[in-house]
């Protein structure tokens, strides 16, 4: 830091103010778009995320899911709320998906043969 009347502009106080600031305006923030807004890593991301998560300064609002299905990446909002849980796939579930995937192989398999 410079001697004088204003000091420096530390980037990690710059950076976090900003991202209070996205929240504040009420948006739902996951750790992919705050990287990019803010052009820090994933990892410095996801750390910012879970302490103001653990801190109890933002909450879980929803779940991106992933490409087989499951929630993967949690969305976050401004406020101390209640997290919303990951869906649970039951065995049924499963089971359908299952079944359902095979009739579709055997179709696509029995027209590709003949």
């Amino acid at each position: 830091m410079r001697g004088g009347k204003n000091p420096a502009k530390r980037v990690d106080a710059y950076l976090f103010a900003k991202t209070v600031k996205m929240f504040d305006m009420g948006r739902e923030v996951d750790a992919h778009q705050l990287a990019d807004a803010l052009e820090v890593s994933m990892r410095t991301s996801w750390l910012w995320l879970r302490t103001l998560h653990e801190m109890r300064c933002i909450h879980i609002v929803g779940w991106k899911k992933d490409t087989i299905g499951r929630d993967q990446t949690p969305i976050y909002a401004f406020g101390d709320g209640f997290d919303k849980p990951k869906s649970k796939r039951t065995p049924e579930d499963r089971r359908r998906k299952y079944h359902e995937r095979k009739m579709r192989n055997e179709q696509r398999f029995s027209t590709t043969t003949v």
